[in-house]
């Protein structure tokens, strides 16, 4: 039984996005209870029930929040990025590819821990790899268009 490199990308493609979810889903949890840890509460109700006077943030909920809002701002282009990448050349583009998706989320995920745990220059060192992963499969992505649609297009005579 032999699989197909379009199996392989999507099986870890979806499988990077799903755990990507739950990270989000993780980081949302973990700025309501950084709240609760630290008795800062996000409206007027949540006072009462957290019995505190204030509002405001302490340092571990703004770092919570940071992160998370972080974290979105750049799911977003990685699952564009993606899903954009579905005609792919050849099967080491994809597997290239492949193995970038993989690269990001590991990178992604020591940098929240990083963030979280305050741990300079590591936090800066995971997103600048991050960021540069994520520019190349953007590239890829571009490179791609341009070679299916302009130069070997089916219907370009030569």
């Amino acid at each position: 039984m032999s699989i197909s490199v379009g199996e392989v990308y999507s099986t870890v493609g979806i499988l990077c996005i799903i755990f990507q979810a739950f990270k989000l889903l993780f980081l949302a949890s973990y700025t309501g209870f950084s709240r609760r840890k630290t008795g800062v509460a996000a409206a007027p109700e949540d006072q009462k029930l957290l019995g505190t006077s204030g509002g405001g943030d302490s340092d571990m909920v703004d770092r919570a929040k940071r992160v998370h809002y972080n974290e979105l701002e750049n799911t977003v282009p990685f699952v564009l990025s993606y899903f954009a990448f579905s005609g792919f050349l050849a099967d080491w583009m994809a597997y290239l590819f492949i193995i970038l998706v993989v690269c990001w989320i590991l990178a992604r995920v020591a940098y929240t821990v990083s963030y979280i745990l305050a741990k300079q220059p590591y936090r800066s060192i995971f997103y600048t790899i991050a960021l540069l992963i994520l520019l190349l499969m953007l590239v890829m992505n571009l490179v791609n268009v341009i070679y299916v649609n302009f130069i070997f297009s089916p219907t370009s005579s030569s």
